[in-house]
């Protein structure tokens, strides 16, 4: 596979998860930057998961990065996931926006969130 083709793979996909409290999560590949353009030195790539977590404690999106950077999300209360996918994907495609523009997103859904480390 190349560089060209991993833009076909990317995207938020549904999955079965015993460990969700709906028993399904959403998990895929995005990109922070324009897989298109040789000269976005900010393209990378990013696993995404969304989920409602058993207890809330957890988060409820978590986004890695390569080398082992974590951003969550974290609500006080169960989200409608199947909502917030759609809407994120309608918003943002497969293409992260800012963490500014991410948590105003979020806040809608009672999500806050923050890089963990």
């Amino acid at each position: 596979m190349n560089i060209w083709e991993i833009k076909n793979e990317l995207g938020l996909k549904k999955y079965d998860n015993p460990n969700s409290k709906d028993g399904y999560m959403y998990q895929g590949v995005l990109t922070s930057g324009n897989l298109q353009s040789i000269f976005d030195y900010n393209v990378g790539l990013l696993t995404v998961n969304i989920k409602n977590p058993k207890e809330l404690k957890y988060p409820i999106i978590t986004i890695t990065t390569v080398d082992d950077g974590v951003w969550q999300g974290y609500g006080s209360k169960y989200v409608d996931v199947e909502q917030l996918v759609k809407q994120f994907k309608e918003r943002f495609g497969t293409k992260l926006p800012s963490e500014a523009i991410l948590n105003n997103f979020l806040n809608h859904y009672g999500i806050f969130g923050g890089f963990t480390g």
